[in-house]
């Protein structure tokens, strides 16, 4: 086992968490984003343009000098709502995890809504050095805050809505350090995140990345608005958990068209966070997970119907006064790091589609699958205590290549071609299609008991 050991860790108000060096051992710069837990292989929206949407304010664009790190809409939004964030400050790249029992300084940004819903989170690039990541990612925690017609005393009530979710200024190949110069020039390159609230159904659809999904954001109410400030939360990280297992991608094919998997420098993951309140049992948290980035490049190849593999450093955080799922006191075991990238591959159940089309290929017929987001895996990262989510979209950096040695059927899942399909599978010429996706009994059932694309 890698020796992860801190010389220093200082920490000052309203500025980033110092951490020392460790002596030895690699370490990857870490994001968050909010991931969607739900059946077996659930699909999430596919690009940023369908989930972002018309949520966007045109003004999104930063101020001189200021990165724009969230903006979005409130759907039906009372007047005085307000969006609070909190940004955790970034692991350095040097590291794996977060020294235990440091608190963790959280950087507080407030952005008041428009008019028609829409607001802006931004702030001074300077003050966001050391909580964006090399790679462009922050970790946030997000809030929308609704006056009622309620009061209590002198106090108005107000409702509020949480997700936790990461934002990339830019899915860029990584920096060697992040300074304020390169936050805003990132910030002026990037598609803007974008999370739109909606109290009426108690959903966020949230792009911050290269996952856009719907997440769980139930409204919670309350009297005391100092109670939903973000600024009160505090955050202690402690214990360890190394090399947990993560399934990702799967190798949909025969021995006639057999797969190279690749996960190259700068690729992020989508991972899901385990909850546990004060004196309740874990569960995996359906509004909340955290990306990491890969700082290496890896490949796997001569794959078979397998899964492919990482392995992920995880942390428990203890966690007061923070919103989101749990209450005022809970423990989040959320990830920091990739431990090592496709150690191997693993056997299980194959994730269920309905065929839109196939077409035979020959054997001079090679193909990349490196477009559109891949489909989330609900039980893709077994963290021994609950099993949650995991997600890799397929970019240039994270692919899989066939090369077919055999005459052989492609099947896709979107009637307009492979390149547009999140499911593509390889079979021996005169097998049947697919005959085990059933229809879905309800919007929200997907995968081994519905049909998705």
């Amino acid at each position: 086992m890698r020796q992860h050991l801190f010389e220093t860790a200082t920490r000052t108000s309203n500025g980033p968490a110092r951490l020392g060096r460790r002596r030895s051992g690699s370490g990857v710069a870490i994001a968050t984003a909010a991931l969607l837990a739900g059946s077996t292989v659930a699909a999430l929206t596919a690009g940023n343009t369908a989930a972002t949407g018309a949520g966007v304010p045109s003004t999104a664009r930063a101020e001189d000098g200021h990165v724009t790190l969230l903006a979005g809409r409130i759907v039906d939004s009372a007047p005085g709502s307000r969006v609070e964030v909190l940004v955790f400050p970034a692991l350095p790249a040097s590291r794996d995890f977060y020294p235990v029992g440091v608190d963790l300084d959280m950087k507080s940004l407030t952005a008041q809504v428009a008019q028609d819903g829409t607001y802006r989170v931004q702030a001074p690039a300077k003050d966001l050095v050391g909580y964006v990541d090399r790679f462009g990612i922050s970790d946030l925690l997000v809030t929308a805050i609704q006056p009622t017609d309620d009061t209590a005393g002198d106090e108005a009530a107000v409702t509020t809505q949480s997700v936790q979710a990461s934002a990339r200024l830019a899915p860029q190949p990584a920096l060697e350090q992040v300074t304020a110069r390169l936050l805003a020039a990132r910030a002026q390159a990037a598609t803007v995140s974008s999370i739109i609230f909606d109290a009426a159904t108690g959903i966020a659809r949230v792009a911050t990345g290269e996952h856009p999904f719907t997440a769980e954001a139930p409204t919670s109410a309350t009297v005391d608005a100092a109670a939903s400030r973000a600024g009160a939360c505090r955050i202690t990280p402690k214990d360890k958990h190394y090399g947990r297992a993560e399934r990702f991608m799967y190798a949909d094919n025969w021995k006639g068209a057999k797969y190279l998997f690749t996960q190259s420098k700068g690729t992020s993951h989508t991972l899901g966070i385990a909850v546990k309140p004060e004196g309740k049992n874990w569960s995996a948290s359906a509004g909340s997970t955290k990306s990491i980035a890969n700082k290496d490049t890896d490949t796997l190849d001569k794959q078979v119907g397998k899964w492919a593999r990482n392995k992920v450093n995880y942390q428990d955080f203890y966690m007061r006064f923070c919103p989101g799922p749990g209450g005022i006191e809970r423990t989040e075991r959320r990830p920091t790091s990739q431990h090592s990238l496709l150690v191997k591959s693993a056997k299980g159940q194959r994730p269920f589609f309905a065929t839109a089309d196939c077409q035979p290929v020959g054997t001079n017929y090679a193909k990349t699958k490196s477009e559109v987001s891949n489909a989330s895996v609900s039980a893709g990262v077994n963290l021994g205590v609950v099993s949650v989510s995991a997600q890799s979209g397929f970019s240039d950096g994270s692919s899989w290549s066939v090369d077919v040695s055999r005459r052989s059927k492609m099947c896709f899942s979107n009637i307009e071609g492979p390149a547009q399909s999140r499911y593509v599978r390889f079979m021996k010429r005169g097998n049947k299609a697919s005959g085990s996706c059933r229809p879905a009994r309800a919007t929200s059932d997907t995968g081994q008991r519905g049909c998705t694309t």
